[in-house]
């Protein structure tokens, strides 16, 4: 039973794939004597035989030592980490004690992985780099009992490199069309992440996919740091790799989005950031089952459709957009049946003022009514009409906002455009957009937390007004932060604002 413990030592991925892998026989041994040589012929076993052999105690044991072992780690060293190969040695050292140590351990090191590499080296087919059947003389079930045994214990896998989850296509439709090969691969899969690397091998999701699944993040480009530049990999360049790649992206996303959608039963969240077009967006719209959606738009879109696909989404509560690049969008036609996300409770959208309009226009039009939880987020801010009917849009008529938060991420110091006074121009729109805000707020009694953050200096004296007049009407108010940004140089002017500026708020005015 000593050969047991080799079994999980290879589950930490492709950094890993050396070292042997092969299933020994004995494994069924350790499964025949849970309860220990010793207890097995004793009527009454004492508490430590009963801990030891309990399935449920045993497991809550174990995860205590994981997280002990996690905290030691760092102080140990690394190389006394390398010995040990940190909590995944000492787990697997404890493998042949019984038959309960061995399931509980196993579950616990093959719970979370960052390749299916491990996996695949259960098939007795193997060879690396992955090539097939080949010449293996494949009878059926019974060749994907020892993946089955070890593939049904896995609930997460992080992919962060392209090795950790390539396949080629080739192999990939072989496997998928196998007889009697498993049906969901992962019976048990729930969360599934892709890197930007690893995402150009995204085809590897049509591998994965299964009923089980309840979250899916797809990062198919970098995380953006502020606001200044743009990664890389998100500008629209000339460069022909530069467009194949993120065109093949798009068809690998397009291709695995029906399956998704009609074997993923359970996913309820899917986060992704990259690029995306109209065809994305309606295949997306199809997961009828999302309750949280997170999109990063990350090149730019020149379609028109402005996110009217995500209307379609039945069940969604939570609603993430970030718009970075330019997203044009279209009047909306008269004839367009006025279906909305009828459950959608919070909303978070992070883009240019003017896009910031279109956006709420497109998802929200006419308006929401069952908003709790409202995040705007401007990237600049150059006209004050807008910044306010962008405020309006989501507020209209709604009662039920509890949270607001409105947010500047542009530079200190920058400028608005000068309004003109005449009818209907700018400045008309603007009174009317910040008039109806003024008259939002008042009518949305259950606020409890409001937050202004790093207003443009110019903004003061209208939002304030805005402020003085609402916050009578929130009785359930308990947070109330209001900060501005200081002017740099010649815009310094703009923060002029006397103390008596906010009637009762006077220390906010002072701290400025």
């Amino acid at each position: 039973m000593s050969d047991v413990q080799n079994h999980n030592l290879d589950v930490s991925g492709a950094e890993e794939q050396g070292e042997s892998t092969e299933l020994d026989a004995q494994w069924d041994d350790c499964s025949e004597s849970e309860d220990g040589s010793d207890s097995s012929s004793d009527p009454s076993p004492n508490a430590k035989d009963q801990v030891l052999t309990s399935d449920d105690i045993l497991p809550i044991i174990l995860r205590h030592l994981k997280d002990e072992l996690d905290k030691l780690d760092p102080a140990i060293g690394t190389g006394a980490s390398q010995v040990r190969k940190g909590w995944k040695g000492a787990i697997a050292s404890l493998l042949p004690v019984n038959g309960t140590f061995f399931h509980s351990g196993a579950n616990m090191l093959w719970h979370t992985m960052d390749s299916i590499v491990p996996a695949l080296k259960l098939l007795p087919w193997y060879k690396s780099p992955y090539k097939g059947v080949g010449g293996f003389k494949y009878s059926g079930r019974k060749d994907w009992e020892p993946f089955t045994e070890y593939a049904t214990r896995i609930h997460q896998f992080n992919f962060r490199k392209r090795a950790h989850c390539d396949i080629e296509l080739l192999w990939l439709v072989e496997l998928l069309t196998l007889h009697e090969r498993p049906d969901p691969f992962f019976a048990r899969l729930q969360t599934v992440s892709f890197s930007p690397d690893a995402c150009r091998a995204l085809r590897g999701l049509m591998f994965i996919m299964c009923p089980s699944l309840e979250l899916l993040v797809v990062h198919a480009a970098s995380e953006l740091r502020g606001y200044e530049t743009y990664p890389d990999d998100w500008r629209n360049s000339s460069r022909g790799s530069h467009v194949a790649a993120t065109q093949l992206l798009q068809d690998n996303l397009l291709a695995s989005l029906p399956k998704l959608s009609s074997s993923s039963t359970r996913l309820t969240s899917l986060t992704y950031r990259g690029p995306t077009n109209e065809e994305i967006l309606q295949r997306i719209s199809n997961i009828s089952t999302l309750t949280r959606l997170d999109l990063t738009l990350t090149a730019q879109d020149s379609s028109g459709h402005c996110l009217r696909a995500l209307r379609k989404l039945p069940l969604l509560q939570t609603l993430v957009v970030a718009a970075l690049p330019y997203q044009s969008y279209d009047n909306e036609p008269a004839t367009t049946p006025i279906f909305r996300c009828g459950r959608l409770t919070s909303l978070d959208i992070t883009a240019i003022e003017g896009q910031m309009v279109g956006l709420l226009l497109g998802i929200l039009a006419p308006h929401p009514t069952r908003i709790r939880d409202l995040t705007l987020n401007f990237i600049r801010i150059n006209d004050q009409s807008f910044f306010y009917s962008s405020i309006e849009e989501p507020t209209r008529g709604n009662t039920h906002l509890e949270f607001i938060t409105v947010r500047s991420v542009a530079p200190a110091g920058q400028q608005l455009k000068v309004t003109r006074n005449w009818a209907w121009g700018p400045q008309a729109l603007f009174e009317r957009c910040e008039s109806n805000v003024k008259s939002n707020f008042k009518s949305a009694s259950n606020v409890k937390v409001a937050r202004f953050i790093d207003i443009p200096a110019i903004l003061w004296r209208s939002l304030s007004s805005v402020l003085q007049a609402s916050v009578p009407h929130w009785k359930l108010l308990t947070t109330l932060i209001f900060t501005i940004q200081a002017g740099i140089e010649d815009e310094a002017a703009n923060n002029t604002i006397p103390i008596n500026a906010f009637p009762g708020l006077s220390f906010l005015a002072s701290g400025i």
